[in-house]
Parts: structure tokens; C-alpha cells; sequence
């Protein structure tokens, strides 16, 4: 799966749900790592399919919960990689010498 095919696919989702309002933005770069990371979750349902077939996604509602935690996961990591604060909470500890 590309990443127009992903927007294309959550465009559709985003479309017939309450999120119609709402808009989503993120790079592409994130996305692209999200679905890479997610191909693997997707293999495991079904060993047989070398690339991710969106209407069998579509059917799987386990899988999108999936995609969209590892999409929400890669954002919210470089969000806070670009701040001052630490993945585990809290302010990140400079050392001075």
C-alpha cells in the first residue's frame, strides 16, 4: 500500500464517520513508516497477501484500529522527539559540564 492509497483509504473512513469535520494533516515520510511497520501486524491475518489489499483492511476492523495506533504512534514519537520533552514524560534533563 502507497501512501496516496493510504489517504485515499482514510479519506473514505474519515468521510462516513463523525470525523467528517475534522481535518488530518501529516507528512508523508511518517506515514510511509507507519505502514511499513504496519504490514507486518497485517501478515500475521493474512500470511498469503505480499502488499496490503484495502478492501480486505476495510473488512477487518482490527486491522484498521491497528494502522491508525501505529499511524498515531509514529506522530505522536516525532512530536515529541521535536520538544522539550521526554517519551517517558516530563522535561528532558540537560547535562551542562
Amino acid at each position: 500500500m502507497t501512501v496516496l492509497e493510504f489517504r485515499a483509504l482514510l479519506n473514505t473512513w474519515i468521510a462516513n464517520s463523525w470525523l467528517a469535520n475534522h481535518k488530518f494533516s501529516c507528512d508523508d515520510s511518517l506515514l510511509k513508516q507507519a505502514i511499513k511497520t504496519f504490514k507486518i501486524d497485517y501478515q500475521r491475518w493474512f500470511p498469503d497477501d505480499f502488499d496490503i489489499d484495502p478492501l480486505k483492511l476495510s473488512n477487518t476492523p482490527q486491522l484498521i484500529s491497528m494502522l491508525l495506533y501505529r499511524v498515531s504512534r509514529i506522530i505522536y514519537i516525532n512530536n515529541l522527539s521535536s520538544t522539550n520533552y521526554d517519551v517517558w514524560g516530563g522535561e528532558k534533563t540537560l547535562f551542562l559540564s
